[in-house]
């Protein structure tokens, strides 16, 4: 018999950031499947929003939208931001499977498509506010080339954004034409119900966890070139925080940790700081952590595949990390007013009981889902 064929799409294959969150969770999903048994791959997609972006060269697409500070940061940091996009392509080469052809969403509403079924995964891929004020088609797998096929949403999110009536409306046309649909954050569960007049629409986890620790150490590598010490990891993708610095940098000093910092910027730091690191390096510098102060979503994520200590700190746009800290009953992890107060060892038995379940329901359904 032959294999169902998929196509996923989402963020992270094409953006003008290069996240290793978004690259990871792309991977993931395709790799489950390919795991179930089905022919899988990424769709190469170009969002609206990120058309005319050269993530190679960043500086060309700021000087076009007259943005002084991005062309300066971007032109100071052009050799890391090079060397980032390098390792990005070096990974999707290495270990994903993706499209050969690269779409815009003109090109692939007219493509001849030949998978069975169309996933929109994970990200805030329903979020407008991220995507330019509207809802974009292709995530929403409302193209005339997905007609025909079957329709899943895995896991997208709306992030923190509130739709006016009018996006209102048009949501809940598209998404009443998907055949099954989850959401990544549970607050948004009754809400997406509600506009689309269903009631099957359920939690499932980010598509991160659909593999196991087991799959992720297989592409870490050793990460003594950054470090043969214990060390405190802080990852900051979002935005600098200086009281996480100020905390992250006296609890090391406590702890006798040395500290690495990941960030989306060049910092002088007292400490290390790397930019242009490795997607398997990122992988490893999570597992390996004795602990990690973040305000990202995608590293809770890793620090509970991997059973690292975390703590977590504000953010713009905090729903998400609120809400993953809440699903394992962590809230104490977070400190939304920056005040940190350490806390006692988390009890990784109980975690990884409700993480086994949890993973197994994520799964279950999408399995489900494509077995329709």
């Amino acid at each position: 018999m032959k294999k169902k064929k998929i196509g996923t799409i989402s963020l992270g294959l094409n953006t003008i950031d290069l996240n290793f969150g978004a690259i990871l969770h792309n991977y993931a999903i395709v790799e489950f499947l390919k795991k179930q048994g089905f022919d899988a791959e990424c769709i190469n997609y170009v969002p609206n929003y990120a058309q005319g972006f050269n993530v190679s060269f960043p500086f060309l697409y700021y000087i076009r939208k007259m943005k002084p500070k991005s062309f300066i940061r971007t032109m100071l940091m052009f050799r890391s931001f090079r060397k980032r996009y390098i390792n990005f392509e070096e990974f999707k080469k290495k270990y994903m499977t993706i499209s050969e052809k690269l779409y815009s969403e003109k090109t692939l509403s007219n493509a001849e498509l030949d998978y069975d079924i169309v996933i929109a995964e994970s990200d805030v891929i329903w979020n407008s506010g991220f995507t330019g004020g509207h809802l974009e088609k292709a995530f929403f797998l409302n193209l005339p080339s997905m007609k025909s096929l079957k329709k899943i949403a895995y896991s997208p999110s709306l992030g923190n954004h509130q739709m006016n009536a009018k996006l209102e409306k048009e949501f809940s046309m598209y998404v009443k034409a998907i055949n099954s649909v989850s959401i990544r954050e549970s607050y948004s569960v009754s809400y997406v119900n509600k506009l689309s007049g269903r009631d099957d629409v359920v939690h499932v986890l980010d598509p991160v966890f659909l593999l196991d620790k087991d799959s992720y150490q297989k592409i870490s590598v050793d990460i003594k070139i950054f470090t043969k010490n214990k060390y405190l990891l802080v990852y900051l993708p979002v935005s600098d925080n200086k009281k996480l610095i100020a905390e992250a940098t006296k609890y090391a000093k406590e702890k006798g940790l040395e500290i690495i910092e990941l960030s989306q910027r060049k910092i002088k730091r007292k400490h290390k700081v790397f930019f242009d690191v490795k997607v398997e390096e990122f992988i490893s510098l999570i597992q390996n952590a004795d602990v990690i102060f973040t305000n990202s979503f995608h590293a809770i994520c890793f620090s509970l595949i991997f059973s690292v200590e975390f703590y977590v700190f504000s953010r713009k746009y905090a729903g998400k990390v609120i809400d993953v800290c809440k699903q394992f009953y962590l809230e104490n992890r977070m400190f939304q007013d920056d005040k940190f107060i350490e806390q006692k060892s988390i009890n990784w038995t109980d975690i990884n009981n409700l993480l086994i379940n949890k993973i197994e329901f994520s799964r279950k359904w999408l399995i489900d889902a494509l077995n329709k």
